[in-house]
């Protein structure tokens, strides 16, 4: 078990932020959480999978609703009732913490809740990214078990759901969501210490902070920090450019986008349309074909290395977006199948073709 420092965490926010593709809560958000987190005046703890009991009980906990509204009012006291509200109802002490994706807000949430409680939190999620929907988690396509469901507002309103599938469980949610004002935290999938290791995601936290670590560097330009985390990623970068328009639309608790980026320096003369919901879902050059989509990330750094979500991207805003490859675990019709609905929505009318198939 090892203990995050001050340094450490704020290497995991930046981390998880950038790989976050878009989403999962804000660098602002979780430096938010972080100083509530240090006025608890307690270690936070870190844990790999290989490490935990086999009976070891498990939660998932986070944030949903739309990333904006969480930006403007917090999303922390409320993952906190939900957890405890969950032990109560299960008759359970939680062993461990794991957040259900990888972003600013929604990684640091957990670990603010695994510190309150004092309890680690594991070094692995269900994404390895955001994702926009409960069903677009490897535990919802390993069958894990969303019910109970538990959400809290920040009065500490709870509300306990009995579901049968997660399809279910994310539309009643995304109500209950809506209800509580666009934000609610939640805590669920209860899993015992080796399903766990068999369905999360693993080493997640630790490649965020290997990311923020090189972001933190103050003697590194920007083009050498682009260039370190392309390697440690094995990723792509898709365009240098600035932001030339931005739409933005909040509907059922999701904020759906497109973003135009026009090139700029070594990619003058190129174009890059990001759509979005929450999370970048599917990026197209200026001949409209397909560059990257989900469940691969589309990532996003300022001119100063900062990354950026699209809740903070802005119409003026000099970026780097990134192409990463998603985790092998992904990389399974059963599990990108997921997407489809979604990409429809944005034309991509054909099944998933992996990053490195599209970068020719």
């Amino acid at each position: 078990m090892e203990v995050l420092t001050g340094k450490d965490l704020e290497s995991i926010i930046l981390g998880t932020t950038f790989l976050g593709a878009g989403g999962g809560g804000s660098a602002r958000q979780g430096k938010d959480l972080k100083e509530k987190r240090d006025e608890i005046g307690r270690q936070s703890k870190i844990e790999s999978l290989e490490n935990i009991d086999d009976n070891a009980i498990v939660a998932v906990c986070g944030g949903m609703g739309s990333p904006i509204v969480a930006l403007k009012e917090g999303l922390d006291i409320q993952q906190v009732y939900a957890i405890d509200a969950l032990e109560e109802y299960l008759d359970k002490k939680i062993d461990y913490i794991i957040p259900l994706e990888i972003g600013g807000g929604n990684t640091m949430g957990p670990i603010y809740v695994a510190t309150a409680k004092d309890i680690p939190i594991l070094d692995a999620d269900g994404a390895g990214r955001a994702i926009p929907e409960l069903q677009m988690t490897m535990y919802a396509i390993e069958g894990v078990s969303f019910d109970p469901f538990v959400m809290s507002n920040k009065r500490g309103a709870t509300v306990i759901l009995k579901v049968n599938s997660p399809a279910e469980c994310e539309n009643l949610a995304r109500a209950i969501t809506t209800e509580f004002g666009m934000m609610a935290g939640f805590a669920t999938n209860i899993m015992l210490g080796k399903k766990v290791k068999d369905v999360a995601i693993k080493g997640t936290v630790t490649l965020a902070k290997k990311i923020g670590n090189i972001l933190l560097e103050e003697n590194i330009e920007i083009e050498k920090k682009v260039e370190e985390i392309l390697k440690i990623t094995d990723g792509y970068k898709l365009i240098e450019g600035k932001v030339a328009k931005v739409k933005t639309v909040t509907e059922k608790g999701f904020d759906f986008s497109q973003l135009l980026i026009d090139g700029i320096g070594d990619s003058k003369g190129k174009e890059l349309i990001i759509d979005v919901k929450n999370e970048n879902m599917i990026a197209w050059d200026q001949n409209k074909k397909p560059v990257a989509m989900i469940p691969d990330l589309i990532c996003t750094l300022d001119k100063n290395g900062n990354p950026i979500t699209n809740a903070d991207i802005k119409e003026g805003l000099e970026v780097i977006i990134f192409g990463i490859k998603s985790d092998k675990k992904w990389r399974r019709p059963i599990a990108y199948n997921v997407f489809r609905e979604n990409l429809r929505r944005f034309g991509f009318n054909s099944t998933y073709i992996p990053i490195e198939r599209l970068i020719v």
